[in-house]
């Protein structure tokens, strides 16, 4: 009988124990970090919760207050039909936990470090991520460019993301991109870019795929200072970024007999990316 296995299995389960204690920190520092970016955003007039989450609250001048408290009954619903009676604070802190908030808490992060200050990054508002399957705004100051993401936390080999990719592909030739109920846009006033508050179609939307695994390591790696960013997180950018330029070429691909002079649904999908490529040249890993 061989007394080395439990010990094996002993050793094992420490280091598993250790590494939940640095995803958690990890976590943690994610959610300080953002919760500084919030306030930031809020001091140039985004509406954001302490999350980066567009707060739905700041549209009742925008729409009736009717249509707002209707819109955050039906979030409460659908949040007790899937947690069930959980209190607010227990439901934040079993969601923190899944791998999905996870990896939508690094990417904003990630891209607030790496587009600022050029560009608004937000997390969508809790009924737009449900409803429109939109997780992230990413909305350029300068020229009031707007690009959102539709992520998935999968393997790149998973059939399931083979599934969300090709669907995210037919949203943007079948149904003329993304929606944003609550959304944010950028329009010149007086001179000036202004912020405005509203309903936004015809946003080209992109796939965004992390594994699990690099998913934890780069909550695990992260650095809280703006200024910093660990070997992980640079990848993780890199790779977003090569993404992006890769669905950018399918689109323009797809839609190169369609001339930006028409005013079709379809141009901003097929314009609003053209443009968010030449912004994004000089993050490219090619021009570092």
């Amino acid at each position: 009988m061989s007394f080395e296995q439990p010990q094996k299995i002993e050793e094992g389960d420490k280091e598993m124990e250790k590494l939940d204690i640095e995803i958690e920190k990890g976590t943690e520092k994610l959610g300080r970090f953002l919760e500084l970016m919030s306030q930031q955003l809020r001091e140039e007039g985004v509406p954001v919760d302490n999350e980066c989450r567009i707060n739905i609250d700041a549209f009742e001048e925008t729409y009736s207050k009717g249509i707002v408290e209707k819109h955050k009954q039906e979030l409460v619903r659908l949040e007790k039909i899937w947690f069930g009676d959980l209190s607010e604070e227990e439901f934040k802190k079993k969601k923190k936990r899944g791998i999905g908030e996870k990896m939508e808490m690094l990417k904003t992060a990630i891209f607030q470090k790496n587009l600022s200050p050029d560009f608004i990054v937000a997390r969508s508002s809790q009924y737009d991520d449900i409803k429109n399957n939109v997780d992230n705004i990413i909305l350029e100051k300068k020229t009031g460019n707007l690009v959102c993401a539709l992520d998935e936390v999968a393997d790149v080999f998973s059939s399931r993301f083979e599934e969300k990719r090709d669907k995210v592909l037919r949203r943007n030739m079948n149904r003329n991109g993304g929606t944003l109920r609550y959304g944010l846009k950028m329009e010149k006033e007086n001179g000036k870019m202004k912020l405005k508050l509203g309903r936004i179609k015809n946003i080209p939307v992109f796939y965004l795929s992390l594994s699990p695994w690099l998913t934890e390591e780069g909550v695990r790696n992260f650095k809280e200072e703006l200024g910093e960013q660990s070997d992980y997180e640079k990848i993780i950018f890199d790779d977003f970024i090569n993404s992006f330029n890769e669905q950018i070429e399918f689109i323009n691909s797809e839609f190169k007999n369609l001339s930006l002079k028409n005013r079709s649904p379809r141009v901003k999908v097929k314009e609003r990316p053209l443009r968010f490529r030449e912004s994004l040249e000089r993050f490219s890993p090619q021009n570092k």
